[in-house]
């Protein structure tokens, strides 16, 4: 088997195409064209293809919640991208994948402050998982003090510039949004957008959370 860049477990919302992606083969899945806002065709890519366009540019954020994890370290491994990656999923799977590639990051989530010391102390992540509705400056500085980075998931309907600006002045390391567009506006807005020279893989902080000064407002 391959593996592809798919959200779903079918290929129904984010494809032109029907079905579930464990039914069909790459081929079919060849033929099927991504839905996007313009008129031309994306197809769908396949992971190794993915990261070779990545490799030196950016380092992926792996949500890999199920599956084979040997089949995806093979594929990570091959293109020499180990260190430059980050697997997001549950405790255990984080776990897991500590415990067969340690050189690879890890990114568990936290659900309430109290819970950052205990899933620090026992996974030792290079950043901490923040959903929108679990963000607070307690729990950011709590994964800051405990040498973790703070990753805040800033996606559907949390992909607001007030989410973003919540993040920001807890102290988060990394905002994920679909609209990079919205968060580059609104950090040169506030004059704390900056692009980072050097290599991949050095975990290098968009935000440099340590240097803002609370509140904004």
């Amino acid at each position: 088997g391959h593996l592809i860049l798919m959200h779903d477990v079918t290929v129904d919302r984010t494809t032109h195409g029907h079905g579930k992606v464990s039914d069909l083969t790459l081929a079919q899945i060849r033929q099927l064209a991504v839905k996007n806002p313009t008129e031309s065709r994306i197809q769908v890519p396949t992971l190794r293809e993915a990261l070779k366009v990545m490799k030196g540019r950016i380092d992926p954020d792996l949500d890999y919640k199920e599956g084979d994890l040997g089949k995806l370290l093979e594929v990570v491994r091959e293109l020499d991208m180990v260190e430059a990656c980050t697997l997001y999923g549950s405790w255990e799977r984080c776990e897991q994948m500590a415990a067969e590639e340690p050189r690879l990051r890890i990114r568990p989530s936290a659900d309430f402050p109290l819970q950052v010391p205990t899933v620090a102390r026992t996974l030792r992540p290079a950043m901490v998982n923040f959903d929108w509705h679990a963000v607070s400056e307690e729990g950011i500085r709590l994964a800051h003090s405990h040498g973790c980075l703070a990753f805040v998931n800033c996606l559907g309907r949390a992909d607001t510039e007030t989410y973003m600006q919540w993040a920001v002045e807890a102290g988060a390391d990394y905002i994920q949004s679909d609209r990079p567009d919205r968060v580059v506006a609104y950090l040169k807005q506030k004059g704390l957008y900056r692009l980072h020279s050097g290599e991949p893989g050095q975990l290098k902080t968009p935000l440099r959370s340590i240097f803002l000064q609370y509140p904004f407002r």
